[in-house]
């Protein structure tokens, strides 16, 4: 499994006793600022070859397996507005970049302004990062509306329960 991050949420239930909720598959992520001409079509050669960058410069000692496929999960387009200086066209196009692991966000950033090719044949060009100092599980409780000390609610369909020698932690459920 290549997204092996977990979140561990700590509480109490109704009835007092202590649980732990383990999520998993929540990838942190950040924004590129793109030129016009990057598309949908360049996708999937983008991020094969920003895999085999940051493939070649990820530290060995920062935890990260070798055997891990893709250090860059995933790219989608998305459209939003960038919000440290101001511009008459508030639908500028950006990269939302998956990694598989908040230790790789300096690393991309590094990657991005030091200058990528994503469109093949196009130009090596500096791009501007977005939110790659914005800690995981800030972002994990800003993207699920989460504040800290809150009551957090599992919907019945989306969690299973662990027992026995399989729980990781101290508390009664988990």
């Amino acid at each position: 499994i290549e997204n092996n991050i977990v979140i561990r949420l700590f509480g109490a239930t109704a009835n007092q006793n202590s649980i732990c909720v383990q999520v998993h598959g929540f990838l942190p992520y950040f924004y590129v600022l793109l030129e016009s001409r990057f598309d949908e079509e360049h996708i999937e050669y983008a991020k094969k070859y920003l895999n085999d960058i940051v493939k070649a410069q990820v530290p060995a000692n920062i935890g990260i397996p070798k055997n891990v496929e893709n250090l860059v999960v995933d790219l989608d387009i998305v459209h939003g507005a960038n919000v440290y200086e101001y511009k008459k066209d508030l639908n500028q196009k950006f990269l939302k970049v998956y990694v598989c692991s908040p230790k790789l966000l300096n690393l991309c950033r590094r990657v991005f302004t030091n200058g990528v090719n994503l469109i093949k044949g196009g130009q090596m060009e500096s791009l501007s990062c977005f939110e790659t100092n914005i800690d995981f599980e800030i972002r994990f409780m800003t993207d699920h509306n989460l504040v800290g000390c809150a009551w957090v609610t599992l919907p019945s369909e989306k969690y299973l329960i662990v027992e026995g020698k399989d729980m990781i932690s101290r508390c009664q459920f988990e």
